[in-house]
């Protein structure tokens, strides 16, 4: 459920749930057609529901409840965005009004008390809201979730179930002024945050044109081939020179070699010198803003992208150089800036396909990573999975991919991405829920099932079913629930992506015979599958992960490296962020800038020195808006994970770090120079007979349903066959598990690859 407060945004509110209880969490939850209602059920007796009214008053009422959870306390959990940090206040149990710490508190725990008088929750802005109506022994917890790498905080409160219904009323603050106060200065800056670089007027932004020529003239990068491959290397190496980029063994290790025949580590940046996360929703919420353009200004026309979403970053640029902002322009720069500091490649995402940027690509020698134009004319199985089963899919891909011929030649092109972070594990999960009328993958699983058993008798003995035929499961969910059911849809699963990526493969070939095919930037989740690995490392010349980590888990890396047959890897997005200028905190923010170059640092020399990851994508070029960017709403993600922040000045201790890896890459590459370590035990790997595993706190209320849509994106830790699993042969069987917690729980998420599934005695 979602509060709208205005600009204080959008706040998510739990369904109400039974902690004490095996079955109290909801499921089956339905939303009334006029969105005023939301019913659900309990595993373990009893349905619920929570309805609005006309006047704000928010009800929670049950029905048919079991005597266990009748007895029981009910709890719901209110998120509340991070940048209530940034001058924001609580009340609770009547006493005065608190600031938000800006800092995190030595406690996490800003309330915890049994009371059921109001909170009072006030933004920034001075927006807010006060919640009442609480029963007799409620208890209130506010804390700060800073604790557990988390940039939100949480409000909980925990009573008995009602008699009737309970009635939360939602009203204007008591107590607070109602004035709405300015959150963001005219620069875009935070105005609660004070750091020295914080510029205070256009006189600074100025003077920076002539500080940036002498900052960057003093950067001195080594010479790099006009790709940023290492010179001479090919020579030494006895590397191919193809006039395109492609993968070589030198001795044991895999590498990436450039147009030119040379050494090539591939450094590169998402959306560089593309306005992207600087742009954020200013509609509706533009009095917490101390400026913005005024209607008919022509000054700063290019600093909107649309009506309503504004880029401060872009306003600045126009102030600082006098001008309108120029993208063909700002793209040069760009190329130049990064470069200087070691980076030799533009990553996902970069807008390549105006004429005059793709002019500067090949004027430049930039390599870049397209994605692939999508199928958008197949039918889906999911968001961002097309169904490989589609009657028409060959005629759709063939049509899709055609106009690749165009750039077929183009040696900036280092290869292609398929798509961005599909969930592809979820398919044996959903496929069997849908309607054949609707999904081909459906009829394809039910088609094989006929194939197979030849009888419905023969089907329902073995999947414990009851249809009458085959035609009625085409309609109808399949339950998954026996050995033999698990088997049959482990089948059609390695079908399924044998033939999405055999025909990927086969119709990109048709119109490009010369780039390399990157991947699918799955998260680590998706890609700790040994079917999915092996299959498409058929098809694919290089893995693509989107690896978010502190310390980079090479057993984990070369676990994808092996099930690919091989494949090398590329990580293909991360970050980590510093709130030192008052921007959100995440999971992978650094106390500094010096701490996020050294975590940089860490990154990419332990993954170069695998022998097998070819390439980086630092995520991205820019930092995100300060109020979040533009198509998340109110409530988009707001870090500071760019190179150069909102007023265009470089984060120079980050970069000094930065370029300490990037100016010496090959050595670390070719083994002829040990990998930084940061000494940071978040970013240690461990030793010995203990091993250390990080214990995720949970901030949404977590379903248990066999999916990791609520668990962060994390890499398990690997169960160990010949230490941890029992039996006379764990051949082909592996294992990862994670670890959550929240108030109440203890979470075990456990995810095995066996090739005899369900048949193990121990």
């Amino acid at each position: 459920m979602v509060i709208k407060a205005g600009v204080a945004g959008d706040l998510e509110l739990s369904l109400p749930w039974f902690p004490d209880v095996q079955g109290g969490t909801p499921t089956d939850v339905q939303r009334a057609p006029d969105g005023k209602s939301l019913s659900f059920t309990f595993p373990a007796g009893g349905k619920g529901m929570v309805a609005l009214d006309a006047a704000d008053a928010l009800s929670v009422s049950f029905v048919d409840l079991s005597l266990q959870l009748k007895t029981k306390k009910m709890r719901m959990r209110l998120t509340i965005p991070g940048l209530f940090k940034s001058g924001g206040k609580y009340a609770i149990a009547g006493a005065g009004f608190k600031d938000f710490p800006l800092e995190k508190p030595a406690s996490p725990y800003l309330f915890q008390g049994g009371t059921d008088q109001p909170v009072s929750l006030v933004h920034p802005s001075g927006a807010g809201f006060s919640i009442s109506g609480f029963g007799p022994g409620t208890f209130q917890q506010l804390q700060d979730n800073r604790e557990w790498n988390n940039g939100t905080f949480s409000w909980l409160f925990s009573t008995s179930v009602p008699a009737e219904k309970l009635t939360l009323r939602l009203t204007p603050p008591a107590g607070a002024s109602g004035q709405v106060k300015l959150q963001i200065d005219r620069f875009g800056q935070v105005i609660a945050a004070n750091y020295p670089e914080k510029v205070t007027s256009d006189d600074e932004l100025r003077a920076d044109v002539a500080a940036d020529r002498e900052y960057y003239s003093a950067l001195q990068p080594p010479q790099f081939d006009r790709f940023g491959g290492l010179p001479g290397s090919g020579e030494k190496l006895g590397l191919k020179k193809t006039g395109f980029f492609h993968v070589q063994k030198v001795g044991d290790r895999q590498v990436l070699v450039d147009p030119d025949g040379n050494l090539f580590f591939h450094l590169g940046l998402c959306l560089l010198g593309t306005p992207g996360d600087d742009y954020t929703l200013v509609r509706g919420r533009e009095n917490i803003y101390e400026w913005l353009p005024a209607p008919g200004d022509k000054t700063f026309a290019s600093a909107w992208k649309q009506s309503g979403v504004f880029s401060f970053y872009l306003a600045n640029r126009i102030r600082k150089f006098g001008a309108p902002f120029n993208h063909a322009e700002f793209f040069a720069e760009s190329i130049e800036r990064v470069r200087k500091w070691g980076f030799n490649s533009a990553g996902a995402w970069t807008q390549t396909s105006a004429p005059e940027i793709a002019e500067l690509i090949r004027q430049r020698h930039l390599p870049y990573t397209p994605f692939l134009p999508t199928p958008s004319k197949a039918a889906e199985v999911m968001y961002r999975v097309w169904d490989p089963f589609d009657p028409n899919i060959e005629q759709i891909l063939d049509s899709t991919f055609s106009p690749l011929a165009a750039r077929a030649d183009d040696p900036q092109i280092i290869g292609y991405f398929l798509v961005n972070e599909p969930r592809l594990q979820n398919v044996p999960r959903v496929v069997p829920t849908l309607k054949a009328s609707q999904s081909p993958s459906k009829a394809r699983l039910v088609q094989m099932l006929q194939e197979k058993y030849g009888s419905i008798d023969q089907f329902n003995k073995a999947w414990e079913m009851s249809a009458a035929s085959f035609e009625e499961l085409n309609e109808a969910p399949l339950t998954v629930a026996t050995r033999q059911a698990s088997t049959d849809v482990s089948a059609f699963y390695e079908e399924f992506l044998e033939r999405r990526y055999s025909l990927v493969h086969r119709y990109f070939r048709k119109y490009d015979a010369n780039h390399l095919l990157i991947g699918d930037r799955w998260m680590v989740d998706t890609a700790n599958s040994e079917v999915l690995l092996r299959t498409a490392g058929k098809y694919y010349d290089i893995i693509s992960v989107n690896y978010y980590t502190a310390g980079v888990d090479k057993g984990f890396l070369k676990r994808l490296h092996d099930w690919s047959s091989g494949r090398p890897l590329m990580l293909s997005e991360f970050y980590y962020s510093s709130g030192d200028q008052g921007l959100m905190i995440t999971g992978r923010t650094l106390a500094n800038q010096r701490g996020r170059g050294l975590a940089y640092r860490n990154y990419v020399e332990q993954a170069a020195s695998t022998g097998f990851v070819v390439g980086i994508q630092w995520f991205n070029h820019l930092d995100r808006s300060a109020t979040g960017r533009c198509f998340q709403g109110y409530n988009g993600e707001g870090a500071a994970n760019g190179l150069v922040n909102v007023v265009d000045r470089p984060y120079k201790p980050f970069l000094e770090e930065v370029t300490k890896t990037n100016y010496d890459i090959y050595s670390v590459l070719m083994g002829e120079k040990s990998p930084f370590v940061f000494d940071d035990p978040r970013f240690k790997p461990t030793s010995g007979g203990r091993k250390g595993v990080s214990v995720t706190r949970m901030t949404r209320q977590v379903t248990i349903d066999g999916q990791s849509e609520d668990w962060p994106t994390v890499p398990g830790t690997r169960i160990d066959p010949g230490n941890l699993i029992w039996g006379e042969s764990a051949d082909g069987l592996e294992g990862t598990f994670r670890l959550g917690w929240d108030d109440t729980n203890l979470y075990l998420f456990v995810e095995v690859v066996d090739p005899t599934p369900m048949e193990n005695s121990l």
